[in-house]
């Protein structure tokens, strides 16, 4: 048979156009790929960094929030607890009872101080349990009104109603004083 003829320039030149298009296309599509996954990548990791901010970002404002509704439960039971003294002074005799109470049973020499106006309430709401721990019950003005001190020769009970407040506050890891300064500037 025949030999096959050779390709002329014509073939010869439209072949290698073929196969640089082809090679270009593979490349060009190759480039595409490595583009499309690097993009991917720089963008992954910029929506990470972006939701990393936003859940820190959150945290701060939840603990900020958490802050604040404390703050404002510790005002409430502030005032919750101003108007229960005002509307129920007789439970002054309650935390006299408790703070001698708080006292060991071989205290000796107790003296409970109270507010002037407080002493009749105390004397009649717990003078009986006084008298059977024979603690001796004082008037004492420098005793701010619902508050009662205990002295003994072994020990002291601060039940004084700022006292109460600062270890009730810092039981929910707030602080706050007792005194509003809010009112005696008005």
């Amino acid at each position: 048979p025949p030999p096959p003829p050779e390709p002329s320039v014509q073939e010869l030149l439209h072949a290698a156009r073929q196969s640089g298009y082809q090679d270009g296309y593979r490349d060009g599509m190759a480039a595409l790929d490595a583009f499309k996954q690097s993009f991917a990548q720089q963008l992954s990791g910029q929506v990470g960094q972006v939701v990393k901010n936003f859940d820190a970002e959150m945290q701060a404002l939840e603990g900020d929030m958490a802050g604040s509704i404390a703050r404002i439960a510790v005002e409430l039971a502030r005032q919750v607890v101003r108007s229960e003294l005002s509307q129920r002074p007789e439970l002054i005799a309650r935390v006299a009872h408790d703070a001698v109470e708080a006292l060991q049973l071989s205290a000796r020499h107790v003296r409970v101080r109270v507010h002037p106006d407080d002493f009749p309430l105390v004397h009649e709401g717990a003078g009986n349990e006084l008298q059977a721990r024979e603690a001796q019950l004082i008037p004492d003005a420098a005793v701010v009104r619902g508050g009662v001190k205990v002295d003994a020769d072994v020990a002291s009970v601060d039940a004084t109603i700022a006292t109460r407040w600062q270890q009730a506050v810092s039981a929910i890891g707030q602080t706050s004083i007792w005194e509003d300064r809010r009112t005696e500037d008005e």
